[in-house]
């Protein structure tokens, strides 16, 4: 609690700068960033792997590395809730899904992350945002940002966003992310994805096939006021 840089850190096993695997609180309401940690596992800059984790007021979650699976900036495993500060998730890196933020199992929440860019899955889908599961990413001003967000090596889909099920809301543009194969903004590939805002603008996606979103099976987007260039 109090914390207001969490930096550099390395770790052999998951969570770089946060590791919470049961019950505990992370917070600074000021806020505080978190950056160039390192985990030989998952969870590169934050990982929560259970019901009860929290991890409040971040601004920054960025240039952070998962080396041996997916959630380069945060992962977050059966339950756990980040709350933002209209934070930036950036510049991180998976060796597996969820280049950004990953979020499996049963259920969980990442809230108020404003920007989420420039976020790269090596070996695995969503550059910028893995979900499945009963779980929402969401951010309450309605104006958030998914772009340059890349997830091209090998077969994987979902530059910007991978849904397995889940929902995305309140972003208002996705745009110029690129994925290997499908769904160069969004992708749902398995399961009842939903992404939806006020206004959502697609546009300047790149895949394979499908550049702006790849449904599949099923999934919802709605109130898209724009998709186009993809």
């Amino acid at each position: 609690v109090g914390c207001e840089t969490i930096a550099s850190n390395r770790t052999d096993l998951n969570g770089g700068g946060v590791s919470i695997g049961g019950i505990g609180v992370v917070s600074n309401s000021a806020g505080f960033t978190v950056y160039g940690n390192r985990a030989a596992l998952v969870g590169g800059g934050i990982y929560l792997g259970g019901m009860g984790s929290v991890v409040h007021g971040c601004t920054v979650v960025s240039t952070n590395t998962a080396g041996g699976g997916g959630g380069g900036g945060i992962y977050l495993v059966d339950g756990g809730t980040v709350h933002g500060l209209s934070a930036v998730v950036a510049s991180n890196t998976a060796n597996g899904p969820g280049g950004g933020i990953y979020i499996g199992g049963f259920t969980g929440n990442v809230l108020d992350c404003e920007t989420i860019s420039g976020n790269r899955a090596v070996n695995g889908h969503g550059g910028g945002i893995y979900i499945n599961g009963l779980a929402d990413i969401r951010n309450s001003s309605g104006n958030g940002a998914i772009v340059d967000n890349v997830a091209t090596s090998g077969s994987f889909h979902g530059g910007g966003v991978y849904m397995g099920s889940g929902r995305i809301l309140g972003y208002a543009e996705i745009s110029r992310n690129r994925a290997g194969v499908a769904g160069g903004g969004v992708a749902a590939m398995s399961g009842p994805g939903l992404a939806s805002n006020t206004t959502m603008s697609i546009v300047d996606n790149m895949a394979q096939f499908v550049g702006g979103i790849a449904f599949p099976n099923s999934g919802t987007v709605f109130n898209c006021s724009n998709v186009e260039r993809n």
